[in-house]
Formats: structure tokens, C-alpha cells, sequence
């Protein structure tokens, strides 16, 4: 009676085991689905946001960008000017005077 006995606890215990490890197998299971899915949506709004720098990024974009931004501006240069005396501008060089 008490090798039958000890059979059942035994039993008992080894059917608890199985039952906690399927059970973080499946918890484990479904935070990794999470988890990709997660992963999915980041490499999708990556990708969109690749599409809308190659929209602004492209020669013919750039290219009329900045000839809207030269014809906007204005056609002397204003002259640059600091306040900090620790702060140094280059200047443009004039190559017509020797």
C-alpha cells in the first residue's frame, strides 16, 4: 500500500511539473508573439519613414528645393556678425583683389 501510495504522490508531483513548465511554455510562447509583433510594426514604420526620405532625398526633389530656396533669398549677402569674441567666422575670400 505505501509503494502505491508513494507511486500516486510521485505522480502527483511529476503531472504538477508538467503543468507549470507547459504553462510558462505558453506564456513564453505568447509575450514572443507580442514581442514580434511589436518588432513587426517598429520595421514597418521604419521602412515608411525610409520612403519618405527617399522622397525628400531624391536629385529632382533637392534639386527644385534649392532653387526655390535661391530664388526666395534675397541677392547680397548680409554681412555676419557676432557678439561672442570667442566665436570665429570665416569670412568669404575675394579672389579679384591681389
Amino acid at each position: 500500500m505505501a509503494k502505491i501510495l508513494a507511486c500516486l504522490i510521485a505522480f502527483m508531483l511529476i503531472a504538477a511539473m508538467l503543468f507549470g513548465i507547459r504553462w510558462r511554455r505558453l506564456a513564453i510562447t505568447s509575450s514572443c508573439a507580442l514581442l514580434t509583433h511589436r518588432i513587426q510594426q517598429q520595421t514597418h514604420k521604419l521602412w515608411d519613414q525610409q520612403i519618405l526620405i527617399a522622397r525628400h532625398a531624391n536629385p529632382r526633389t533637392l534639386s527644385r528645393e534649392l532653387k526655390a530656396l535661391t530664388a526666395a533669398a534675397p541677392s547680397s549677402r548680409p554681412a555676419v556678425s557676432t557678439t561672442d569674441e570667442s566665436v570665429v567666422v570665416p569670412q568669404p575670400v575675394d579672389s579679384t583683389t591681389p
